[in-house]
């Protein structure tokens, strides 16, 4: 890691042409439609190859598409060689439905990473028009802006284009996100002059880069991994709604709550257990895709199992709970469905990422279209 960082401009520029190259893609992705809604998923697996990591490492700012905001440089330089790749298969979609088509871009790990920013850049470089792009969703994404706000504005966008969803002790979504201990910080401005003026490291909360958009949390059955402190103890999705006890609300009282989140474990804690690495370890545990997939799949047969059982006065009046702590319990029964629909606006689709095949119901056609060099 400390070469990446410390390595010479030259050498740096180098790695951005590697990580920008048609041939040497950081992961594999994935085409499907939709066919009656007229929608085109683009699906990105997460970290699996040297390129990957290589992208996750390179994480120095640079600035996004000429705007004012800073941008993980690694996996800004890889979505670029990806976006050339999705761009055939994005006029193609286009000029099939026209102004009815949609797209969506989803991924897991860095793989969310890099649809968030291909779907920002189709917007800032104008080669879709805004009534195209469905919310992206990412799956245990590293954050990888400082000042994201600020594109989102530039672009039109509410904080719901970006929809993150974390499982409850993953610490990938935390590793940029959390605070960074003062004697960390300055040995990174030590090994690289971009970090001397990263403001988001300058601040008080000394962070690399900030979440974006509306956070879910998945927390899966005590089985699969130990409940969360800050969290009801029961298998659910939530979502920061920035109420505070009192019931009042604001952006500022959301952005304290995560806050306070990303840093519960801190990612120095998990790293210091040494139960938290290998096969077994809890790190692969929280993060890997399987296990997103089944905890969400989990919650989708609760949720039909609890529909069958309650009349809709009960669904309506059980919907949504709210948790003293100052976030709201969105699927723990009925809200399951209620989160799992806004984010997807399909009827019941199972995504199973990191796998080679997506499965819908049988009015969805699969098609993978293509898919990197190997």
């Amino acid at each position: 890691m400390t070469a990446v960082v410390a390595a010479e401009e030259e050498a740096r520029q180098e790695a951005a042409k590697d990580l920008r190259s048609l041939h040497s893609s950081p992961c594999e992705w994935f085409v499907c439609d939709h066919e009656r809604t007229r929608t085109r998923c683009f699906v990105i697996q997460g970290s699996d190859s040297l390129a990957s990591w290589q992208a996750n490492l390179f994480f120095e700012p640079t600035k996004f598409e000429g705007m004012e905001v800073l941008v993980h440089r690694g996996i800004y330089e890889a979505a670029k060689g990806i976006y050339e790749q999705f761009l055939p298969e994005i006029k193609d979609h286009l000029s099939r439905h026209g102004d009815r088509a949609r797209l969506r871009f989803s991924g897991h790990s860095l793989g969310g990473s890099l649809s968030l920013l291909v779907g920002l850049m189709l917007l800032a470089r104008g080669d879709v028009k805004l009534h195209h792009l469905l919310p992206v969703v990412t799956f245990g994404s590293p954050s990888v802006f400082c000042g994201g706000q600020r594109v989102l504005e530039e672009l039109g966008l509410d904080e719901g284009f970006v929809r993150s969803v974390i499982m409850h002790r993953d610490i990938v979504p935390r590793a940029f996100s959390c605070d960074y201990p003062n004697h960390v910080a300055q040995v990174l401005k030590r090994l690289n002059g971009a970090f001397r003026s990263h403001p988001c490291l300058n601040n008080q909360q000394r962070v690399l880069y900030s979440p974006l958009g509306k956070t879910y949390i998945l927390q899966p059955d005590d089985q699969s991994s130990p409940f969360h402190p800050m969290l009801p103890p029961e298998a659910a999705l939530y979502v920061l709604d920035g109420k505070n006890i009192a019931g009042s609300s604001s952006r500022a009282t959301t952005k304290s709550a995560l806050r306070a989140f990303v840093n519960s474990p801190h990612p120095l804690e998990t790293l210091s257990d040494p139960r938290a690495y290998g096969s077994e370890g809890t790190i692969l545990r929280d993060h890997d895709c399987s296990n997103y997939v089944k905890a969400l799949d989990a919650l989708l047969r609760q949720h039909t199992k609890s529909v069958r059982r309650r009349s809709r006065k009960q669904r309506f009046n059980q919907r949504v709970r709210t948790w003293p702590v100052g976030y709201r319990v969105c699927a723990a029964h009925m809200g399951l469905s209620h989160v799992n629909l806004s984010i997807w606006e399909f009827d019941s689709p199972l995504l199973a990422i990191g796998s080679r095949e997506f499965y819908y119901k049988q009015n969805s056609k699969t098609r993978p279209v293509s898919g990197p060099p190997q």
